[in-house]
């Protein structure tokens, strides 16, 4: 892999690292109830189509760092958006099925319950409804500032690491 394409999978990497709560995990096993209502709050809010969108508006990012000979190419430039799309569809899949026990283990079941009918209120289905005009808004400022990110992720990474010696080892 070049070493701009380590950055764009880097940034994606850490954009989910990231959110990650650093607070201690309830030793407390979910109730059956907390379990229920963590798969009910994932089915409103629609995170498998979400987030797979979100990772699928990368396409065009990842199309961008591929050679100028080989992002010319419409079949090949195609072929690289199919597996995307795949690739985000699997990673969807596995992320919802170990995210319901996750959340059900955080969330007390009076959260839960909130969350879940936050999501089945009028202004919870709006929020939902609007997500996609979001994500589309969102897509062109992430390819717009992607390039910022890389710099500035090489630049930070290579404050830390010697970037060269990695780059003459391939």
């Amino acid at each position: 892999m070049k070493l701009s394409g380590l950055w764009l999978v880097c940034g994606v990497v850490f954009s989910f690292a990231g959110s990650a709560s650093l607070a201690a995990v309830p030793e407390k096993p979910p109730t059956p109830r907390q379990l229920e209502l963590a798969h009910r709050y994932i089915e409103l809010i629609h995170i498998d189509k979400t987030y797979g969108d979100t990772m699928r508006a990368l396409g065009p990012s990842i199309l961008a760092s591929m050679p100028k000979e080989a992002g010319s190419d419409p079949v090949l430039q195609q072929k690289v958006l199919d597996a995307v799309n795949e690739a985000a569809s699997d990673l969807m899949i596995t992320i919802v099925k170990r995210m319901e026990p996750i959340m059900a283990e955080i969330y007390t079941e009076e959260e839960l319950s909130d969350l879940v009918a936050f999501y089945q209120s009028k202004s919870g289905r709006a929020l939902l409804d609007k997500q996609p005009l979001m994500v589309a808004k969102m897509g062109p400022l992430m390819q717009e500032v992607m390039p910022q990110f890389q710099a500035s992720l090489k630049n930070k990474v290579c404050a830390r690491v010697d970037c060269k010696a990695l780059e003459a080892k391939k």
